[in-house]
């Protein structure tokens, strides 16, 4: 009984000591001892590794395996001196521990690890989020209100990690750390992806999503089309004006034509590729015969001049719904849409370069595709997908980063601020200067476009006043300025 009120951790010991023989002593102080050592590696290592693999390395990516075990070594000399500190500073006994040590688990772990198994829209923003949450919330608890909270603080931790892990998760910007990344390719398929090499970026947040049609409506309504304030540059007023509004669609359509042309088998060999249908390709094979004044007649009917103030397809039933990315907008209007919603967030929102893109679909690991390096048509709408249109934003979940960024792969090709130029990248005024009629690389692949296309090294340049059901936007916010 005295024990009991002074020291119950000898109740159990004091029995074996003085009521059984020496080898049922000699087994249970085994058994404890080996508890004991199981504990303190489990307390000791997990720890240990877990920081060492998980945050020291998203520091320092390229630490070889030797400097790696120098830093887990030197975590679990830390981590010992904590622990030890903690255990002779405290008057808990060992089952008072041991029961704390369940609590951080319950509050700042579990979430994570729980939801990263069985979320797909589970990130490591939305991770952050739940660690800090849930700990924050359970300290804050246990300081203020202690055994008279009601609801036992640590499942109040868990509560606030869960609404953490959902929040991080689905907030609609993804941060890119800054660093170098892989960009380019040299398998040989297209010249202009080669030489493959490394950029050094600032660290920049991308949009999670395309913009989409119930966004850009916004962009309508609030008289962006007739605010000259947002269309900055010669060009882009001139656009805004009428002036050579169907320019941009007929030349490209001119190059599309001149391109299968030049050798008429081609349109042959895509449809034996599967990169384009059959009616796709009766489609280029008439306008490949048809006499150059029959064509240039078509495209004055297909794109009249003058002034536009929606998308191309806006009417369009097959594009227009509110969770379709917005389609049928040129480089132009994407730029004014940034300059508009930049003035209304006080946030400075801009269209990604083309490495910067790359950066967020490939990670510093350069994968091929935006999920991995094997391609499956059912992780993006692709020419393969045969949805032969675009689909609601993220729809394809599997296709997504790891990071959650959401159909950088297939659905709608993406602008980006960059010009047009040969590799290797630089991020100088000739490549990134705005107010020019250069060529503006477009990336992700689409609804129309193959795996090829779809790849994250897959480049085109496209005319600045391009306008096409298969064109869309997707923006970055870099820093925050003053509201206009």
């Amino acid at each position: 009984t005295s024990l009991l009120e002074t020291d119950s951790q000898l109740v159990l010991p004091t029995l074996v000591l003085q009521h059984t023989p020496l080898v049922a002593q000699a087994v249970f102080f085994g058994a404890v001892l080996s508890a004991v050592m199981s504990c303190s590696s489990a307390t000791l290592l997990a720890p240990s590794v877990a920081f060492s693999e998980n945050v020291v390395r998203g520091f320092f990516p390229a630490m070889g395996d030797h400097q790696f075990l120098r830093v887990m070594r030197i975590s679990i000399v830390c981590f010992a001196l904590i622990v030890l500190g903690f255990a002779l500073h405290s008057s808990a006994s060992i089952f008072k521990m041991v029961e704390n040590a369940y609590k951080v688990t319950l509050a700042g772990a579990f979430v994570p690890l729980f939801f990263g198994a069985f979320w797909k829209r589970a990130s490591a923003q939305g991770a952050l989020a739940a660690i800090g949450g849930g700990l924050g919330a359970w300290i804050l608890v246990e300081l203020l209100i202690g055994e008279a909270s009601p609801v036992p603080p640590q499942l109040i931790g868990l509560a606030v990690s869960m609404l953490g892990m959902v929040a991080g998760s689905l907030l609609p910007l993804r941060t890119i750390d800054a660093g170098r990344y892989p960009i380019g390719s040299d398998e040989g398929l297209y010249a202009d992806e080669s030489p493959a090499h490394t950029v050094e970026l600032a660290a920049f947040a991308i949009a999670c999503f395309p913009v989409s049609n119930a966004e850009w409506r916004l962009f309508i309504a609030a008289g962006g089309y007739d605010d000259e304030r947002w269309w900055q540059g010669d060009a882009a007023q001139r656009w805004r004006r009428g002036e050579g509004t169907a320019d941009g669609p007929k030349q490209q359509l001119r190059a599309n034509r001149h391109w299968l042309g030049e050798r008429p088998q081609r349109i042959a060999e895509l449809l034996r590729e599967g990169r384009v249908h059959s009616q796709q390709a009766e489609w280029w094979e008439d306008l490949v015969r048809m006499p150059d004044a029959e064509f240039e007649d078509l495209l004055a009917e297909w794109y009249p001049a003058g002034r536009q103030t929606q998308p191309e397809f806006w009417d369009d039933p097959a594009y227009n719904d509110a969770s379709q990315p917005v389609v049928g907008v040129c480089w132009h209007e994407a730029r004014a849409y940034c300059a508009w919603l930049s003035a209304q967030t006080g946030q400075l929102w801009r269209l990604p370069s083309e490495a910067e893109w790359e950066a967020a679909a490939r990670g510093r690991e350069g994968r091929r595709y935006a999920w991995g390096d094997e391609f499956d048509a059912s992780r993006c709408n692709s020419f393969e997908s045969h949805v032969r249109g675009t689909t609601p934003i993220g729809v394809f979940p599997d296709g997504d980063t790891p990071e959650g960024v959401v159909d950088l792969c297939g659905n709608v090709w993406e602008w980006t601020s960059s010009a047009y130029e040969s590799y290797p990248y630089a991020p100088d005024a000739r490549r990134e200067g705005a107010d020019s009629d250069a060529r503006r690389v477009v990336r992700g692949g689409s609804w129309g476009g193959d795996r090829v296309n779809a790849r994250c090294a897959s480049r085109f340049g496209f005319i600045p006043g391009l306008r096409n059901d298969f064109l869309g936007l997707r923006l970055v916010c870099v820093s925050p300025i003053l509201k206009r």
